[in-house]
């Protein structure tokens, strides 16, 4: 459960000991002399007072996107090389209770002279920021199917490198390790494969259950393995017949299939033993590759201010997207021979509530969200790209099917696939074209609610326009909205004080939500701070990035 009064708690603690342990001798007199302003992070976590510092700094840098290395560990105390040996020792520590995770520690990092790096447990980083220990608690596991909610936990992971491959191959062996008692995992166990071919295998069994039973192979070992080696001999082994996915029957693929595609998929065996015919496709748990999944019961509910023209044109689409309406709609669409679906397009510049919007809707109409950034569709392997941006329709699809209301199909921040097609010069103009194709064509025949949001509203493909349905234009709030907006996030501030801020700053929606962060973080760790004093602090800052862009600063009113 949140307890705010204890973040704040542990979030002072944090930035007390940066500060004070900086050009400290690192010894157990000093350590002995600083356990009360310690105690709230070594009784929250139950760790050392040595364990508390190195666990506070990590935490410091990782909440400012900072990279610790050794190297800054030893300056941060002076410079006192002999200090590393306790850092170390605390450091192991950590990491054997999973508060920390090593992160692209590999041979190679080594003899290149690369310092190993560490990141917190983004678990630990929850507990802090909602003071609630239990976000450290395991969940209890019962079922296989439970099992695979918890390595898909770990698999995000290793996909962004906060823990190296060998690090998630030791964490699977300790999760199968501590549940034998489950039938399936007993299965697993039985077929004795190798370190790297185990945590394969089951990745490609939680692809058959969240995904598609059409898995890209290639894909998935990119994902899993940092070695270009283990992954060019698992192609070797499978294309000779050698890997013992062949040799045991555990994957099935038609040759051109796998030559062109890399597609494979489990063989009925597996099938039968992991995942059982009870389980029908519309059952299966569903975790998006391509996107993510946001449930509306997780949206937080925001209050929302807009100009009148676009108040109006929300509603309108609010009304449209409550159940009963919609499947009028969708009915009537039918019976005119046209698809069941709605486009709509939201369109305006930087912190105009664009997704915002697209949320507060989901979560009225109770609607789940499947939201798609571009970049991530985007790769430099040729072909790559299309087959993406097929899969996210793909996905949609069976996220449908599993849904009782139809869910939104969200891509944010669509300005590069939107944009008006060009003469191919170069390899990516052809590949943005192509990617243009496939999208008018999939919402040609689009059926669902289709959600896209640009900034560059000018820059739209014609052929797009009559794509969508709605087209809502946000523009930046006037200054009676504006005001209405610094009032509900700054209650406690003085009505005179906003009032000279909005006459001075042209505030976005999304840069006052902003600042109202960085003030809640300032005052949290700094005792005595003010939110009258600071307010116009935090405005100046920003707008920094435009003023050093800019000989006048965009903003402001003089």
């Amino acid at each position: 459960m949140k307890d705010k009064e204890i973040a704040k708690l542990l979030l002072r603690a944090v930035q007390w000991t940066t500060r004070e342990t900086k050009d400290k001798d690192l010894n157990d007199e000093y350590l002995a002399t600083i356990d009360t302003p310690l105690s709230p992070i070594t009784c929250f976590f139950a760790i050392n007072n040595m364990e508390a510092v190195v666990l506070s700094l990590y935490l410091h840098a990782q909440y400012r996107n900072i990279t610790l290395e050794a190297d800054s560990l030893v300056q941060h105390f002076g410079e006192n090389i002999v200090a590393l040996a306790d850092i170390q020792d605390a450091i192991d520590s950590l990491l054997e209770k999973k508060f920390l995770f090593g992160s692209n520690n590999n041979k190679k990092d080594k003899l290149n002279g690369e310092q190993p790096t560490y990141r917190v447990n983004y678990k630990i980083m929850e507990a802090v920021i909602n003071g609630d220990v239990t976000f450290l608690e395991a969940k209890p596991i019962l079922s296989f199917l439970e099992w695979m909610e918890e390595f898909n936990e770990l698999q995000p992971m290793r996909k962004t490198g906060y823990m190296n491959t060998q690090r998630f191959i030791m964490e699977v062996n300790a999760l199968l390790a501590q549940h034998q008692t489950i039938d399936e995992i007993r299965w697993i166990e039985k077929l004795e494969l190798g370190n790297h071919e185990k945590v394969l295998f089951i990745a490609l069994v939680a692809e058959h259950l969240y995904e598609s039973e059409q898995i890209d192979l290639d894909d998935v070992c990119r994902d899993l393995f940092d070695s270009p080696l283990i992954r060019a001999n698992l192609k070797k082994g499978l294309r000779d017949g050698s890997h013992p996915f062949l040799q045991k029957s555990l994957i099935q693929y038609h040759s051109d299939d796998f030559i062109m595609g890399n597609y494979v998929k489990l063989s009925e065996d597996v099938q039968a033993n992991l995942i059982g015919e009870d389980i029908k496709l519309e059952q299966r748990l569903f975790k998006p590759r391509m996107g993510t999944l946001i449930a509306p019961q997780t949206i937080a509910q925001e209050a929302l201010f807009y100009n009148d023209k676009e108040e109006k044109q929300i509603e309108l689409l609010a009304k449209t997207l409550e159940e009963n309406r919609l499947q009028i709609v969708f009915n009537n669409l039918k019976q005119e021979s046209m698809k069941p679906g709605l486009n709509i397009l939201l369109m305006g510049g930087p912190g105009t509530g664009k997704t915002a919007t697209v949320r507060n809707l989901a979560r009225q109409t109770n609607r789940s969200i499947l939201m798609v950034s571009i970049d991530k569709i985007q790769s430099k392997w040729v072909g790559d790209s299309e087959k993406n941006l097929k899969r996210v329709f793909d996905e949609y699809r069976t996220l449908c099917k599993s849904s009782e209301q139809t869910p939104i199909l969200l891509f944010n921040e669509a300005d590069a696939i939107l944009g008006r097609r060009i003469e191919v010069t170069r390899s990516v103009d052809q590949m943005n074209n192509a990617l243009q194709n496939i999208l008018l064509q999939e919402l040609e025949d689009f059926e669902g609610i289709f959600m896209a949001t640009t900034n560059f509203a000018t820059h739209l493909d014609s052929a797009f326009d009559r794509r969508f349905l709605f087209k809502v234009e946000l523009e930046m709030p006037d200054e009676d909205v504006r005001l209405k907006i610094l009032e509900n996030n700054f209650k406690d501030v003085a009505n005179e004080t906003l009032q000279e801020i909005n006459s001075l700053y042209r505030l976005t929606g999304a840069q006052i939500n902003n600042i109202k962060k960085k003030l809640l973080i300032r005052t949290a760790l700094e005792f005595e701070a003010s939110a009258n004093e600071i307010l116009f602090t935090l405005c100046e800052e920003e707008f920094a990035i435009k003023r050093s862009q800019h000989k006048k600063a965009i903003g402001f009113t003089h």
